[in-house]
């Protein structure tokens, strides 16, 4: 892997329904900031799949509103 690659991640359920979101808890490891939360949606087998990126690395990461910048 190289840094900025996606990360896919998979959580098999039990008990959901399916197109049921589940609710998914991401770190970045530091104990300060607050994780970020997905909804990924149960599929057909029972697993919710989604992809992760770092959100330093995410398209408009960094950019502003103000001009200039």
């Amino acid at each position: 892997m190289f840094p900025c690659d996606a990360i896919g991640i998979e959580v098999v359920t039990k008990g959901y329904a399916l197109g049921e979101p589940v609710e998914v808890k991401v770190s970045g490891g530091l104990e300060e900031e607050p994780p970020e939360i997905f909804f990924p949606l149960v599929d057909h087998q029972g697993i919710a799949r989604m992809l992760f990126q770092a959100p330093e690395c995410r398209e408009g990461a960094g950019e502003t509103d103000e001009p200039g910048n």
